[in-house]
């Protein structure tokens, strides 16, 4: 399903939300995935597609997509961002500096019985051991990246979890190799 966009502005390159960005403009279209209907369902992912063509930069680079049978195995170490709350019912202050975790893949079928089984093989899940950190509120739609070589791969699409950095309950990620095809044929398509 795609739907034409007026105002969604995308900013590329801060660090702080308070500096202006290295890329600001708008969105033409945004691309929601026939199949979602809420997060815990699966296919929790969309593409947005920018009115203007962005230069790279030192601040601002293109993270890849794993292949379909990427091996993100229990244990890989992920990097998630963010400007979310930094604490269940707390917000990040002043002046707003984008906050970044080290997390670990955590086994689906041990992330399934955490959640009563609504875990599916298109997501992925993660944790910090002990708790602590973690994506939270505000966070939902942002990278889960690793480093393969010398390049970062996007592993997942922060989706949900109950609560924050709980260490009973992991965070919950759309997988991207699970829907690399899906990527490819809307960008191609569109």
């Amino acid at each position: 399903m795609s739907s034409r966009a007026t105002v969604v502005q995308v900013a590329l390159g801060a660090l702080q939300l308070q500096n202006p960005p290295r890329y600001q403009g708008l969105a033409k279209t945004i691309i929601t995935h026939e199949n979602y209907t809420q997060f815990t369902k699966g296919f929790d992912i969309g593409l947005v597609e920018l009115k203007e063509k962005v230069s790279f930069s030192q601040w601002i680079s293109p993270v890849n997509l794993p292949s379909r049978f990427e091996n993100i195995s229990p244990g890989l170490q992920c990097w998630a961002t963010g400007w979310g709350n930094i604490r269940e019912n707390v917000g990040l202050e002043y002046p707003y500096t984008l906050q970044e975790v080290r997390l670990l893949i955590v086994d689906n079928q041990q992330c399934k019985k955490r959640y009563n089984d609504i875990i599916r093989p298109d997501m992925l899940c993660t944790e910090v051991p002990g708790g602590g950190k973690s994506p939270c509120q505000g966070d939902s739609g942002g990278a889960l990246v690793f480093k393969k070589g010398n390049v970062w791969v996007q592993a997942g699409i922060v989706s949900f979890a109950l609560g924050c950095a709980r260490p009973e309950f992991p965070n919950v990620y759309t997988r991207v190799s699970s829907f690399r095809d899906w990527i490819q044929t809307k960008v191609i398509s569109e």
